[in-house]
């Protein structure tokens, strides 16, 4: 549901954007709604008022995970900023995430170098020329970086079944769908209890965190075989705001709150911006 909507130039800056979240989000509040989630895209500008919004609460929520291989590594913490009273937790947008995990493995910039093995745009480019594959040529070769069906295709069940059915030795794309498919699957599956989405997301963030750990250790240059610093940014966010949204469901307890993680982000955004259509085939600001 569409509560308000406002023009901004292009060019607003984080500390702009900042100011314009703080009096949406004291109005909400005024009214009595709970907001729990934030969410946006993954350009810098909009991560970049994301932070200040950490920065600046007026208190945090801090908890801590123990690391399962520490202290290798260090524990996970989430914060929660607190605003006005409130619990809310920055995510990232399921959908975007998914794109973003296929277009590191097929833009060809990056060869995505798993121990022996390897993942990236050679394979995938195979299996879209083959019968029987879910993938089109178009899904690898024109590479369209906004397009939510090609990447649902890429980390489709079927994709990862028939790459593992007749390239079972590709163990680097094999595991790389499956990990990266996971973490969305534990947004966006409507069967599963929350438990097992935090598994889920946890087992993505502990293998990225250590394959990134192994090619430090073996002086691999992670510019050329891991996945972007954007990447790995929002695969943390969704982890940790995912955990985080759990935290706040369980302190909230006692105000009823139902978490529905497959439905935050932009997944309704585009059902509304199809209902605008309606109203008008080109719709502006001023149709409201």
């Amino acid at each position: 549901m569409v509560l308000a909507a406002k023009a901004i130039h292009n060019t607003l800056d984080a500390e702009q954007l900042f100011a314009l979240l703080l009096e949406f989000l004291g109005g909400l509040y005024a009214t009595g709604l709970n907001v729990v989630s934030f969410s946006s895209d993954g350009t810098e500008v909009e991560q970049s008022h994301q932070r200040l919004l950490v920065e600046r609460a007026d208190s945090q929520s801090v908890h801590m995970i123990q690391h399962p291989k520490g202290p290798f590594f260090k524990d996970i913490k989430i914060f929660i900023p607190v605003y006005k009273g409130h619990h809310i937790m920055l995510i990232q947008d399921s959908n975007h995430c998914r794109k973003t995990g296929k277009n590191n493995l097929t833009s060809g910039a990056r060869l995505l170098v798993l121990g022996n093995y390897t993942a990236g745009y050679a394979l995938m480019n195979q299996i879209s020329k083959e019968p029987g594959s879910l993938l089109y040529t178009a899904d690898v070769k024109l590479n369209d970086k906004q397009n939510d069906t090609s990447a649902l295709r890429s980390f489709s069940a079927d994709t990862l079944e028939f790459i593992s059915t007749r390239y079972p030795n590709e163990v680097g794309e094999i595991m790389y769908l499956f990990i990266w498919g996971e973490l969305v699957d534990a947004i966006q599956n409507r069967h599963i209890t929350h438990i097992e989405r935090i598994g889920m997301a946890l087992r993505a963030y502990f293998f990225f965190q250590i394959w990134k750990a192994f090619k430090k250790k073996a002086s691999s240059p992670t510019g050329r075989y891991f996945i972007s610093p954007q990447a790995e940014d929002i695969l943390n966010m969704v982890v940790h705001g995912l955990i985080g949204l759990v935290i706040i469901t369980v302190i909230t307890s006692h105000k009823a709150m139902v978490l529905h993680p497959f439905s935050l982000g932009y997944i309704p955004q585009k059902p509304a911006s199809m209902s605008l259509e309606n109203f008008a085939s080109r719709f502006l600001i001023s149709h409201f």
